[in-house]
């Protein structure tokens, strides 16, 4: 292993041997601490340090997640068996038994299945991580996905946990700690503990739990 990649690993507090998942943990909890938003009314000395420190999280967590993807098991594959939907392996064997309306791929180990009406996801054995219990849902992203309920959007997490409830009348992907939401008319960029910067005039505010 380059010593690059050793610092990749020690930045994050991981080795080669952490699973996927329990990695993402720690790169997102070092995101949430060196977020910049969180110096805002900080020295800019302390603000510098944290865009420095997120750069360096951002960095580290591209290497290891690749090392780490390599290395874990394989995201299978959607298959329309003709009337209804499962998931094969790259041989062309059935591992997940065609039962669902519609699929799509693995995210984060995690694929949105519908059944009748109602979203979920299921893991790579088959079992439901997540309920079919949304009208819609995106995949997650950053251990966050965004889901439909009762006509707005929201973000769980892999436990099914409503992480930021349901308010939204667009959403998109985290990405670097961040998702783009609507509001209403306003498009602003909330992070991953609910709170909302606008794009116009910039106004932040936390929404209520």
């Amino acid at each position: 292993m380059t010593d690059e990649l050793q610092s990749a690993f020690r930045v994050l507090e991981v080795t080669p041997e952490t699973p996927l998942d329990e990695a993402r943990s720690h790169y997102l909890d070092r995101v949430k601490a060196w977020h910049p938003d969180r110096y805002t009314y900080e020295p800019v000395r302390l603000k510098i340090l944290a865009e420095e420190k997120l750069r360096e999280v951002n960095a580290a967590w591209q290497k290891v997640e690749a090392i780490l993807k390599d290395r874990g098991p394989k995201d299978l594959i959607p298959m329309d068996f003709g009337g209804s939907w499962g998931f094969v392996d790259p041989a062309g064997n059935v591992l997940i038994a065609p039962q669902f309306v519609e699929v799509r791929s693995f995210s984060e180990g995690y694929a949105a299945v519908r059944m009748t009406e109602k979203w979920g996801f299921v893991d790579n054995r088959g079992n439901y991580a997540v309920h079919p219990t949304y009208e819609e849902c995106g995949d997650f992203s950053e251990g966050l996905c965004a889901v439909k309920w009762y006509g707005r959007w929201g973000f769980i997490n892999s436990n099914d946990k409503m992480v930021i409830r349901p308010q939204f009348q667009e959403v998109k992907p985290f990405h670097g700690g961040l998702a783009d939401v609507r509001l209403g008319p306003r498009w602003g960029k909330c992070d991953r503990v609910g709170q909302v910067t606008f794009l116009n005039g910039a106004q932040t505010f936390r929404l209520e739990a």
